[in-house]
């Protein structure tokens, strides 16, 4: 593909992100997107086969990264348990971060989900909350975590806790009014969950 086919093809894309985060995928229409793209409807055929294939290679680009370094898991292996689940929690606060408008996405398919869901955010979330789970596990198989630790229940409700500031802002905003979501900081509540969970050492 040559750099201006490319170029052409990004800028659809960086369009209908905006555009979907704004609305969801049922509130635009292909000639909504190619007039702010300002390119021939025939370019989004072309290029992605339709909107469907388009709203999927927004998640391919935007998502998929972090699908795959969940399946692949290679970069988690040499870690500590504690470490592993810091550096996840990074990662998603990373992806978020230089993604913002996947946490509109990812919110307009929680009400109104399309394929995306099933196949590539469930999976995703999954993926996550099982990450979770293993590290939690092998921290109670090396007695660093408490051994009446729920797994499954902690496991999701740290994936839960991670997304939901940036997928529901406008309403931790409205139950909160002082707290703004650039302000929560993760780390500490992280912190304050290995407090709990983590075995005292008797002296």
């Amino acid at each position: 593909m040559k750099q201006d086919e490319m170029n052409t093809r990004g800028r659809i894309i960086d369009t209908a992100k905006t555009l979907f985060a704004e609305k969801g995928f049922y509130g635009v229409s292909v000639r909504d997107i190619t007039g702010a793209a300002g390119v021939n409807t025939s370019m989004v055929s072309y290029y992605f086969g339709g909107k469907d294939g388009l709203y999927e290679a927004i998640f391919e680009r935007e998502f998929m990264p972090f699908l795959n370094f969940l399946l692949q898991g290679e970069a988690l292996e040499e870690m500590e348990p504690r470490e592993k689940i810091v550096f996840l929690v990074e990662k998603v606060v990373g992806m978020h971060t230089q993604h913002p408008e996947l946490a509109k996405l990812l919110h307009h398919e929680i009400f109104t989900p399309t394929r995306m869901y099933s196949e590539k955010i469930l999976r995703g979330i999954t993926l996550l909350a099982d990450s979770f789970r293993s590290a939690f596990l092998e921290g109670i198989e090396k007695g660093m975590f408490r051994s009446d630790l729920e797994t499954f229940e902690m496991s999701y409700a740290l994936a839960s806790m991670v997304n939901y500031q940036f997928i529901f802002p406008d309403l931790i905003s409205s139950i909160m009014k002082n707290l703004e979501v650039s302000r929560i900081r993760t780390g500490s509540l992280i912190s304050i969950l290995f407090e709990g969970i983590q075995v005292t050492r008797k002296t």
